[in-house]
């Protein structure tokens, strides 16, 4: 009896080589969009490259052991999805971020400073973007309790 569920045998991210693993509609889409970001992008060592980035750091900006990312290196093919997904967002957001000048400069010193020094320049930029911010939630209360009141003396 066919169910209608393609069974890869090649894909198996739990180790278990001798484990048929069937795919479901869901998995095949994930697979899917990682051919697609694949052909678009490259592989995950091209764009650790090419964000320049060493290994320890694309572990930490991902998350994962380094031992994960030797056993990716052997076969590329049993990275799993959601790891394309976290470098497509980040790499969407430094495409945002490299439009924004202090941001840029900020994103600059990520791959070049050490992470004390980093982290310094994070603060002081989130100082001054928390300072802005706070005077724009006055500026939008103040509109905000304008309105009201307009809207009190329309009424009554």
């Amino acid at each position: 009896m066919d169910s209608g569920i393609e069974v890869d045998k090649s894909l198996d991210f739990i180790g278990n080589d001798d484990q048929v693993r069937s795919k479901s509609s869901l998995r095949m889409t994930y697979e899917a969009e990682v051919k697609v970001f694949r052909s678009k992008f490259g592989g995950i060592e091209d764009i650790r490259k090419n964000l320049g980035l060493s290994r320890r750091k694309m572990c930490q900006l991902l998350m994962v052991d380094p031992s994960a990312w030797t056993r990716w290196m052997r076969d590329e093919d049993r990275v799993p999805p959601h790891i394309y997904r976290a470098l497509e967002w980040y790499l969407a957001l430094e495409k945002k971020l490299i439009n924004e000048p202090g941001l840029a400069t900020l994103l600059l010193k990520t791959r070049t400073q050490p992470d004390q020094t980093l982290t310094n320049d994070l603060k002081l930029q989130l100082e001054v973007q928390g300072k802005a911010l706070r005077k724009l939630k006055v500026v939008v209360w103040g509109l905000a309790l304008a309105l009201l009141g307009l809207a009190l003396i329309i009424v009554f």
